[in-house]
Formats: structure tokens, C-alpha cells, sequence
């Protein structure tokens, strides 16, 4: 599936530009003007007023060839403008619907994780501390959870084997044990949490 990123701030940028080269073009053909068209013959003879007429032919040509690519251009440029406005009022329109959607969806959730009695905070104690005390578990509310939550937090200490070899060097149980054990445990009071009645 290919994708298309347009930028609208670019668009506007681009069609600037674009108005900067016009404005450009418009200059070099008021400048060619005066010189090209309206010559005289050189003389009165027969070749030389065919040879000017045929170069007030030329740059009549060229003026109408220049009022045209001016038109064309100016139509480019409101083109490019107007393509650049509709995809911004395009995203505006989608950003709004999508936040909608999100709040709608999320409603529930900020309603749950509202309610003081629905939320938990489980501290698990560090490998080789595997019951946490009540200071350790006060510390890590204050630091980490109350700066951001202002809503009652059901703070639980939770013992695990933290068996953690390869760091603490204490041989109780091997990681795969310790991770299954401690799995089980912290399976628990999340059912409880989430299931009361069960």
C-alpha cells in the first residue's frame, strides 16, 4: 500500500514560489516589449518593410504566446494554493473525527482509572529483596505514582522469589524458576483486582 505525505506549509511555500517566477516572467516580457514590437523599415524599400513586419509579426506572436503562459501559470498557482488549502482543512477535519473517536473510545478506561477502590499500585521487591517493606513501598508511591496520580492508589507489597542469579549470585532457585514462580504470584492478586467475585 503506498502512502502520500503532503505537507501544507510546502504547498503554500511552492505557490510563492511560483508567483515569484510569474512575476518574473511578467518583468523580462515588459522589459522585451518596447524593442520588438512597433519596428520601422530601415528603409523604404520593399525588404525592409517585410523584414519588419515580419519581426512585429514575431513579437506580436511572442506577447500573445507570454499572455497565455501568464494565464496558464496564474491558474497553476491558484491550483496548487487551493490543493494545499483543501488538504489542510482535510486533515483538520480528520484530526477532529479521530480525536473524537479516541476520546469515545477511552471514556471508559479514564472512568475506571478514576475511582480511587478500582486502582492498584503492586510493588514488587528488587532481586535479593523479594518482600517489599511498608517504607519501600510509601517511597516508591511518593517518587513515582502520586506526582502524577492524585487519586487514592491501593498500595500492595507483593512477595516474589526473586531469585536473580546472574546479578545477586544468591544459587535459591534458577531464573526460569524464579520468573515462573514469581508469574504465578503476581497472577494472583490481579485476578483479584480485576475479579473480586472470583
Amino acid at each position: 500500500m503506498s502512502y502520500l505525505a503532503v505537507q501544507p506549509d510546502f504547498i503554500a511555500t511552492a505557490a510563492a514560489d511560483l508567483s515569484e517566477i510569474r512575476a518574473a516572467i511578467a518583468a523580462a516580457s515588459a522589459v522585451a516589449t518596447a524593442p520588438t514590437t512597433g519596428l520601422v523599415a530601415a528603409a523604404a524599400d520593399e525588404v525592409s518593410e517585410a523584414c519588419a513586419n515580419l519581426f512585429n509579426t514575431y513579437a506580436n506572436e511572442y506577447q500573445a504566446f507570454i499572455r497565455q503562459v501568464s494565464e496558464f501559470h496564474d491558474d497553476f498557482v491558484r491550483t496548487v494554493a487551493a490543493a494545499g488549502i483543501a488538504y489542510a482543512e482535510t486533515e483538520i477535519a480528520n484530526a477532529g473525527g479521530t480525536a473524537a473517536s479516541v476520546a469515545a473510545a477511552a471514556a471508559p478506561l479514564a472512568t475506571a482509572i478514576s475511582d480511587p477502590a478500582t486502582t492498584y499500585t503492586i510493588v514488587m521487591g528488587a532481586s535479593g529483596y523479594p518482600i517489599p517493606a511498608v517504607d519501600y513501598i510509601d517511597d516508591l508511591a511518593a517518587l513515582y505514582i502520586f506526582p502524577w496520580r492524585t487519586i487514592g492508589a491501593n498500595l500492595r507489597g507483593l512477595n516474589t522469589p526473586e531469585g536473580l542469579y546472574p546479578l545477586t549470585g544468591i544459587k535459591d532457585l534458577t531464573l526460569n524458576d524464579s520468573v515462573a514462580r514469581g508469574l504465578t504470584i503476581l497472577d494472583r492478586p490481579g485476578r483479584l483486582i480485576l475479579h473480586p467475585s472470583r
